[in-house]
């Protein structure tokens, strides 16, 4: 099922289409599927594609006598974001974001010299108690870590989290931080439309980013009992 993840400047939908588990489902890395980048008129109308690019890597592991398919733990999260008449995507394992026309011609990309972290033993146990904590899993733990341990392990965390553009046209880019060290205050790198880099932004504590204007930015803010609040932090901008 195709998503709306934004507008082009002349009104038309940009949709994610679903993407697909890979069909065959077997012990080890899998490989990674594919996601469409679609652009309509209007929802329901026909639909022309502006690009696909990798969306999520897989791998099967042993679970009720059958192998189940599972992301693999800390494979870079791709991710897109619509902006004037450019789509933006990166696949997130470089500071790399390509920008495509609603044609799909790619107009350019975008790119910072940012050293990707290696991941350590201690940030794979960290993983697995903060998804422990944080999901249902636990009403089958063991299953769940037999899964975990079977995954492939990557060398290097990702470096992109999430992209945004802002009322201005900007793209933001977050700075790829573990999950669990998502309640410490965010980075962004900010670039304009022609892909110039404008500077960085430190944004405190957030659950979440829901809209960048030209003088604020509107968020989500959790506090210790989990109680969600809507918060708006002022942005000036040097230039």
């Amino acid at each position: 099922m195709a998503t709306p993840i934004g507008t082009f400047s002349d009104g038309s939908w940009v949709l994610e289409g679903g993407p697909g588990i890979p069909r065959a489902a077997r012990l080890g890395r899998m490989g990674w599927d594919t996601v469409g980048y679609l652009r309509t008129e209007s929802i329901g109308a026909a639909e022309i594609l502006v690009a696909r690019r990798p969306h999520r890597s897989w791998y099967g592991h042993e679970w009720a006598r059958t192998v189940a398919p599972n992301h693999v733990v800390f494979a870079p999260m791709p991710t897109a974001a619509v902006g004037g008449d450019l789509l933006y995507y990166t696949k997130g394992d470089r500071f790399e974001v390509e920008a495509y026309r609603p044609d799909g011609t790619l107009q350019t990309i975008i790119r910072r010299n940012v050293e990707p972290s290696g991941i350590q033993g201690g940030d794979v146990e960290h993983w697995f108690d903060w998804r422990i904590s944080n999901t249902d899993l636990c009403r089958d733990s063991a299953g769940f870590r037999r899964a975990f341990d079977e995954s492939p392990r990557e060398e290097f965390f990702p470096v992109i989290r999430a992209l945004q553009v802002d009322a201005d046209g900007n793209l933001w880019v977050k700075h790829y931080r573990p999950d669990w060290q998502e309640e410490k205050r965010s980075l962004w790198s900010v670039f304009d439309a022609t892909g110039q880099w404008m500077g960085e932004v430190e944004i405190p504590v957030v659950v979440a980013v829901f809209q960048i204007g030209t003088n604020y930015v509107l968020g989500m803010r959790e506090d210790d009992l989990g109680v969600e609040t809507v918060v708006v932090f002022a942005l000036t901008k040097t230039r």
